[in-house]
């Protein structure tokens, strides 16, 4: 079982490709980097509550709207995971 997801901190996620760089059998990824680190503004795990996301991200968007800005929100994440509910 491989580890693929390291969250840094609320920001930073390091992912981890679970290919063995080590076998000579696959030439073609051989020299492929095996960890991508990636950068958000806001990173939330599985036990963020709907409340903490909210106040951490969407709230100030909410006051921008009300004072005329456009605004965008925007979520990515697996399908089925809650980010239209949230």
């Amino acid at each position: 079982m491989y580890e693929i997801v390291r969250i840094i901190d609320d920001k930073t996620i390091e992912l981890t490709s679970p290919i063995d760089n080590d076998s000579t059998e696959d030439l073609l990824r051989i020299a492929r980097h095996r960890q991508k680190t990636y950068y958000f503004d806001y990173m939330f795990d599985q036990y963020c509550t709907q409340e903490y996301l909210f106040n951490t991200s969407v709230k100030v968007l909410v006051d921008n709207i009300v004072d005329g800005y456009n605004t965008t929100c925007f979520c990515y994440g697996a399908t089925g995971a809650g980010k239209s509910y949230t």
